[in-house]
């Protein structure tokens, strides 16, 4: 640093060169500690200065430390959004491919949604035309009717004159099949002189149109008398044991004969005999054959055997449990195979029972599933003869020389009372009273004894056992004793069911019920809707000791559907199967307390057919059209 030193003239004193002397030093110690402060501050700005630079160094550092954990972390990230990229493809893929089948099925709906359519169009269409058809039919069925009246009026009145003009010569008409030996048919009309003749050469036979009507009889009794008849013959206990069995559809407008039976001849000196008798139009069919296989299965297993040998009420109980739970699964399997939905369903009630409904179609409301099968069971071993039985298949022993003891099995838990038949309409060995309340009428002939429960809804015990239940009793006439012939309705639907003038009854689901349902006896096998509302499966069982055929005495064992027993008195049945039996044959149908008979020494099957045929007859007569399937297993016992 330059200082310009004032040069002064040397006059000037001493003292003021001194102070200016002065005055320059202070200056140049102020210029020095300038200097000095600003050295001062350079030196902390360069320590700032490095501290700055370390500290941006670490900041640096740290920012490349902060780099790479950013780099790393966007490696990672990479890698796991590779990964949900690849299955978010995945899941997209597999959303198309879901979306792609709910469009196929989306189309698939419409099609059949506009198939369905057309087919209700097509249905509405023939619908029409089947009301037209209908009514253009009732129409001409009414003019037939109003015809047919006014042909049977005009005839009545021309045959009341011609037989008006036969009383007046004292002579009376009369339509017969003359039965010649080894000769055919021949129908005419005869005049009777007087009522008590049955010589032909009293007769004065009389020209007629109804060879037709012969020809018809004759080819039923030539049916019955081919007809193939299920036959066994076996040895048990000493006794000569001849079975045989036969059924017929009975009326020709029924679609389907719904009877079955067998007869299974086992070890042991044992014979099994069953009777079905199904109901319900569409597995009716199928009930009472499924129920024979499983009841003619069961008794083969040599298990099953010797349980009921050892212990024959709860096996019988066990079995009829069993073949009820059988008809479910073949119900619901029927249906099943023809496309056809079923499910289980409830009543309200939670503890209830379950039955089965079905639908057809989608826009179909579920219906009940109906049906089921009566069962009688026979089981002979030895000269022990068990019977068991749900429904109205009744089985019937006759003739026997002395009175039987009967005795009524009811010591499972689960047993109902015996259901009784009235007594008034029992004709039985007089001390049989285990199964009936009045000593009946025994002659010797025609004693016989049924070993069957009746399970209708007028059996005391069985509306007893029934007021618990949620169905109603139904009868269609008040007093037992009422004097209307077989099929005669009247406003009130009174009418008898069969020539016993035992009246209708029935079981019905009250008016509460999702389904109307009914059942003309009390116990069955399958009709699970009614067994929901208080139907039972135990069966009524009894057993009875053959001791007459021991004694001598031949006795023969009848099971049979109601189409058998709804034409016959048993007293008349016991009669046909008795030694003593005849029969007289007037006019080619059998009457109402005789008819085609068999002796005991005429061949079992040949009895089955003559039996039946003569069912045949007086069922035509009786219920004509209406005739129910027949069916009937005959066992004769000889010594």
């Amino acid at each position: 640093m330059q200082t310009r030193v004032r040069r002064t003239s040397l006059g000037l004193g001493n003292k003021e060169l001194v102070e200016e002397n002065a005055l320059l030093m202070r200056q140049l110690a102020a210029l020095e500690a300038q200097v000095q402060a600003k050295h001062d501050a350079n030196n902390k700005l360069k320590y700032e200065s490095q501290c700055l630079s370390e500290t941006i160094a670490q900041m640096e550092a740290r920012q490349a430390d902060a780099a790479a954990k950013h780099e790393a972390m966007d490696h990672v990230f990479l890698e796991k959004g590779t990964v949900q990229q690849e299955e978010s493809k995945r899941a997209a893929e597999k959303l198309n491919q879901a979306i792609a089948e709910l469009d196929g099925e989306t189309r698939e709906f419409d099609r059949l949604t506009a198939l369905e359519g057309e087919l209700q169009q097509r249905h509405a269409v023939l619908q029409k035309e089947c009301d037209e058809m209908t009514a253009k039919h009732k129409e001409e069925l009414e003019q037939m009717k109003v015809d047919q009246y006014n042909r049977k009026r005009t005839m009545d009145a021309n045959f009341d004159k011609f037989l008006a003009a036969l009383d007046a010569q004292g002579l009376k008409l009369s339509f017969a099949l003359l039965l010649e030996a080894r000769q055919p048919i021949k129908a005419c009309y005869v005049l009777r002189p007087f009522m008590g003749t049955q010589d032909i050469s009293h007769f004065q036979i009389l020209p007629t149109n109804a060879m037709t009507a012969a020809r018809s009889a004759a080819a039923v009794r030539d049916a019955f008398e081919k007809a193939p008849v299920l036959e066994h013959v076996v040895k048990i206990d000493g006794m000569d044991v001849h079975v045989a069995g036969i059924s017929h559809i009975g009326s020709p407008v029924l679609k389907q004969n719904q009877d079955a039976f067998f007869a299974v001849p086992l070890p042991d000196e044992t014979l099994v005999l069953g009777v079905f008798d199904g109901h319900g139009p569409e597995v009716g069919q199928l009930a009472a054959h499924a129920a024979k296989s499983f009841f003619a299965s069961a008794f083969r297993d040599p298990a099953t055997l010797n349980e009921f040998l050892a212990c024959p009420e709860s096996t019988f109980r066990r079995l009829f449990r069993e073949c009820h739970r059988h008809l479910w699964d073949r119900f619901r399997a029927f249906y099943t195979s023809q496309g056809v939905v079923v499910r289980e369903d409830h009543l309200a009630s939670s503890s209830s029972t379950p039955f089965l409904v079905k639908r057809l179609g989608r826009t179909q409301p579920f219906t009940l599933v109906q049906g089921g099968t009566t069962a009688t069971l026979a089981v002979l071993h030895r000269r022990q003869l068990f019977i068991a039985n749900v429904g109205d298949s009744a089985a019937l022993l006759a003739p026997f020389s002395h009175p039987m003891n009967v005795h009524v099995h009811t010591a499972s838990p689960s047993a109902p009372t015996f259901a009784s038949h009235p007594p008034d309409l029992q004709h039985v060995a007089s001390n049989n009273q285990a199964l009936h309340e009045d000593p009946p009428r025994h002659n010797g002939n025609d004693a016989y004894c049924l070993l069957t429960g009746n399970h209708a809804a007028d059996a005391s015990s069985e509306h007893r056992r029934l007021l618990s239940s949620s169905l109603n009793c139904l009868y269609d006439a008040a007093h037992p004793r009422d004097r209307r012939v077989i099929g005669e309705t009247t406003s009130r639907g009174n009418y008898v069911k069969n020539v016993r003038r035992e009246f209708a009854s029935l079981v019905a689901t009250t008016s509460s019920s999702l389904h109307d349902d009914s059942l003309a006896f009390t116990r069955s096998l399958g009709d699970f809707h009614m067994h929901a509302h208080g139907l039972s499966f135990e069966p009524d069982i009894c057993h009875v000791c053959l001791d007459d055929v021991a004694k001598g005495t031949a006795c023969r064992l009848v099971l049979a559907t109601d189409g058998v027993w709804d034409v016959w008195h048993y007293h008349d049945a016991a009669v046909f199967f008795s030694p003593a039996a005849s029969v007289e044959e007037d006019g080619g149908a059998a009457p109402e307390d005789d008819a085609a008979s068999s002796s005991m020494g005429s061949s079992t099957s040949m009895a089955v057919r003559r039996f039946l045929h003569a069912t045949h007859t007086k069922a035509q007569t009786l219920f004509g059209d209406s005739a129910d399937n027949m069916t009937a297993l005959v066992v004769t016992f000889s010594p």
